[in-house]
């Protein structure tokens, strides 16, 4: 089989340089090295029979740990050079840094997450409470006033900047009710935590939820 005459190398064609079988080359490491000119692209047959640059013909890249381009390989029946791939296994030394890799984006996700959860705020009776730091600190400062002062009337704010107001006894029983949703919250965060420390190959990493709110 002879080389197709519409065939076309471009400049990200990778091609084998006959002269020092350098691989992989391209067009502009030819014009780098003779003073020709050239549009967009040139025939593959041209590059190959007047200046001994052969276009390299992609193969399909195959499934592995670790697979890398080899050198070239030339077609005798078709007369075409192509693509080739090395695989390998992980060793274990690569296998043991996937893991800690693997747990420490894991671990970084579910933060994100769970400070999204937090920041979105935890559903209680209808309404929605955000817990993220200033919010939870207010909460806190609040339950220690309602808990101080039986006289106060409280007012709590929801995330949608609704307002209810209610006795101290009251408040200490729905801004306990509402740090406890967030205490479910982080429990399942760190259920999730745990069940990462405790991966020993990278399979058993569990996947992020997507959120540490509800059931």
């Amino acid at each position: 089989m002879a080389v197709d005459p519409n065939s076309k190398v471009y400049f990200w064609t990778p091609m084998l340089r006959k002269s020092d079988n350098k691989y992989p080359v391209f067009l502009q490491d030819f014009l780098n090295e003779n003073n020709v000119s050239i549009g967009d692209f040139v025939w593959e047959i041209e590059m190959r029979d007047n200046w001994g640059y052969y276009m390299v013909h992609s193969t399909p890249k195959p499934d592995g740990d670790v697979v890398v381009e080899g050198f070239p390989v030339h077609n005798e029946e078709d007369d075409l050079w192509y693509q080739t791939w090395e695989v390998r296994e992980f060793t274990d030394e690569e296998k043991a840094q996937n893991l800690i890799m693997a747990k420490q984006q894991s671990r970084m996700l579910a933060y994100q997450n769970y400070s999204n959860d937090i920041l979105k705020g935890v559903p209680l009776e209808g309404k929605v409470y955000s817990l993220e730091p200033r919010e939870s600190a207010n909460l806190r400062n609040t339950l220690a006033l309602a808990e101080s002062d039986s006289s106060v009337t409280i007012l709590l704010r929801a995330s949608d900047y609704s307002y209810e107001s209610l006795s101290a006894a009251d408040a200490i029983i729905k801004i306990n009710l509402i740090l406890a949703e967030g205490g479910k919250v982080y429990q399942k965060l760190m259920t999730y935590l745990k069940e990462v420390y405790d991966a020993t190959v990278i399979t058993d990493v569990p996947k992020v939820p997507d959120t540490f709110l509800g059931e």
